[in-house]
């Protein structure tokens, strides 16, 4: 009956503990999995009194959101393998991480 499963990861225990059981319903219904992880969009600062300044630049952000998605996505991969189910990987850079869900089930 499933053939293909969406499974959001953040990275955290929680998460983990999600994508590892995705694994194992996966390898018992003969099912693959797209692992997803929701990267954050360049913050918006606002200037003024008492404003903090990032002296990051929206390059730097996005390199490491990227890095941040690999890591997490690694993970998530390692766990399928152990659990010999077939895994991709996809991220989206979204200000809302369920808005990124959505999107990335509409293209699975």
């Amino acid at each position: 009956m499933f053939k293909h499963i969406l499974v959001p990861t953040d990275g955290s225990e929680l998460s983990q503990d999600t994508v590892r059981r995705a694994a194992t319903f996966a390898r018992e219904a003969g099912a693959r999995i797209t692992a997803f992880y929701a990267k954050p969009a360049y913050p918006v600062i606002y200037y003024g009194e008492g404003a903090l300044i990032d002296s990051t630049t929206p390059e730097q952000f996005a390199e490491l959101a990227e890095q941040q998605a690999t890591e997490i996505l690694n993970a998530a991969e390692a766990l399928c393998k152990n659990e010999g189910v077939d895994c991709s990987r996809l991220a989206l850079t979204c200000d809302v991480p369920y808005e990124g869900i959505i999107e990335a089930a509409a293209d699975c």
